[in-house]
């Protein structure tokens, strides 16, 4: 019993904490480069594989400034291309979004007008993800961990009846 009990306290602890750890599926890297106002961004996950299928916008404004965002369109697998309207002078800074999977990442990095930017790696911040304000995602992961305790329960049983398993 004693067993059971602590088995059942590690997945209710498991289950509690599996969101908070766990709930980005994917994380992503983009290379952006700059020639003029034409941005390509290239979205890599953390096995280094392309990001296909998003949907991503840019925009670029001054320091501390919204920009208009304008759409990108994927031009070959995970690598996408726009026009950003840059400020004549000064220093900017150049926002992407990309939703994929329905989670939205975000990532920016500071440009000097004029100049261009060979491809740079910046990191892409999950922004609100899925269940993650949500009740929903402790209760998902406490009703896994209810029928692996269930299913543990019952295992346990048929071993002390012995009763053999049918395969």
């Amino acid at each position: 019993m004693k067993r059971l009990l602590t088995m059942f306290l590690s997945l209710l602890l498991l289950a509690w904490l599996a969101p908070a750890a766990g709930a980005h599926n994917l994380s992503t890297t983009a290379a952006f480069s700059l020639s003029g106002d034409e941005l390509t961004v290239r979205f890599i996950d953390v096995y280094g594989a392309a990001v296909e299928g998003g949907k991503a916008t840019a925009s670029a404004a001054a320091p501390g400034k919204k920009g208009a965002p304008a759409p990108l369109t994927e031009v070959q697998p995970g690598t996408y291309r726009g026009t950003v309207a840059a400020p004549a002078s000064g220093e900017y800074d150049i926002l992407v979004e990309i939703t994929v999977f329905k989670e939205l990442f975000r990532g920016s990095i500071r440009v000097l007008a004029g100049d261009d930017m060979a491809e740079t790696l910046v990191p892409m911040v999950p922004i609100d993800p899925p269940l993650a304000h949500s009740i929903w995602g402790p209760v998902l992961y406490g009703a896994a961990a209810l029928v692996l305790i269930v299913a543990t329960v019952v295992a346990l049983r048929k071993s002390r009846g012995g009763e053999e398993v049918e395969e």
